[in-house]
């Protein structure tokens, strides 16, 4: 889990040199305690606990090759916790999957060596997705729509509490690739971010999306450089925006916030992603773009703390299909139903990967057939 010492001692309630003795095997935890280990130090089943050794798993290093020893070293507890669980959903999804009917999505012809823009333009072109059709949305629903064109390719979308401002999304590549996006980001944020690795899997690349990347290797930095522009391009169209912002009169270096965000309203994707096209055209400063990302952050992280605090306050009536959906995405939730339903998985294993009591199984069947 990546815990101190100091951290699993605390976190499991006895002091360091007990629980030091206990890894060292010169004392053993009664089963109270080991359910506690379970529990509130490793986040697993207490059976794996009692096994020879540790099942394996394949390594963090080799699952993302960009980050350095020092990073994986560093990596919080929450992260290691939502990858182990992104990977068990890829497993889950390979076992109720039918072997004649592998998940696969397009492998569009484009690497890092190809126009990042002129990619996302072939891209947006194979899906048919319209600027038109974009620019229809309400803003409410365009996070929605995004997600609905990247799960038709088959790639399961999951939201997570992740530590933020580390990291804003990761991706695992495979049978069944996966999108993890932290749900604690503002709505905006989490468009760029899901775009932003849908790139990376359409180039056949495992990533951790973070603010501050940190030092990465030349091969690795131009393949983030390649998503960041990818994204850009497929969430606003390099031509089209440039030749709109000629004509909308904008003048060099003298744009303003309002512009900015009538712009961002335009497009349905976050005043970042317009700052950082005009920073791109030379319309606005560096420290301008700096100084206005700061406060757009800040407004977001406000804006999120209120709402979780709103849900804290309504957690009793939260309604657990709609929170579920949101989560976990409906076509992971479909699979596992449609499983269940032709008996290859028990009631045991429906609620154990759906992660909930079967008693919101009639809500949650209803909400999926519901647009």
């Amino acid at each position: 889990m990546g815990y101190s010492l100091e951290d699993a001692a605390d976190k499991a309630g006895v002091p360091v040199e007990r629980y030091l003795a206990w890894e060292t095997g010169k004392q053993s935890p009664t089963y109270k305690q080991l359910e506690t280990l379970a529990e509130r130090v490793y986040r697993r089943p207490v059976a794996i606990l009692l096994l020879s050794k540790p099942p394996e798993e394949e390594p963090i290093e080799r699952q993302f090759r960009s980050l350095s020893n020092a990073q994986i070293s560093n990596l919080p507890p929450e992260l290691r916790l939502g990858l182990r669980k992104a990977a068990r959903y890829q497993a889950i999804l390979s076992e109720v999957n039918p072997i004649t009917r592998k998940t696969g999505y397009p492998r569009f012809q484009f690497s890092v060596d190809n126009d990042p823009a002129v990619s996302a333009a072939k891209f947006r072109e194979k899906l048919g997705f319209s600027l038109s059709e974009q620019m229809s949305w309400r803003p409410e629903e365009a996070f929605r729509q995004y997600q609905a064109i990247v799960e038709s390719l088959g790639i399961f979308v999951f939201k997570m509490s992740l530590p933020m401002p580390q990291v804003r999304a990761f991706c695992l590549t495979g049978e069944q690739p996966v999108i993890v996006l932290n749900k604690q980001d503002s709505r905006n944020g989490m468009i760029f971010s899901l775009i932003h690795e849908t790139c990376h899997l359409l180039l056949d690349e495992s990533d951790l999306f973070r603010d501050d990347a940190g030092p990465m290797n030349a091969k690795y930095s131009k393949v983030e450089d390649f998503c960041n522009r990818f994204a850009a391009a497929f969430l606003v169209p390099d031509a089209e925006f440039g030749q709109y912002v000629q004509n909308a009169g904008l003048v060099r270096k003298k744009v303003s916030d309002g512009q900015i965000q009538k712009l961002s309203r335009r497009y349905n994707v976050s005043q970042e992603v317009i700052a950082r096209k005009l920073l791109a055209l030379a319309y606005i400063t560096e420290d301008f773009f700096w100084k206005q990302k700061a406060l757009w952050d800040a407004a977001a992280r406000a804006a999120k703390d209120k709402q979780n605090e709103a849900l804290k306050d309504n957690e009793s009536g939260l309604d657990q299909s709609v929170k579920l959906l949101y989560e976990k995405g409906k076509p992971y939730v479909s699979r596992v139903i449609n499983a269940y339903d032709q008996g290859l998985i028990s009631s045991s294993d429906l609620s154990d990967y759906l992660e909930t009591k079967l008693k919101h199984l009639p809500k949650i069947q209803e909400r999926l057939i519901t647009p």
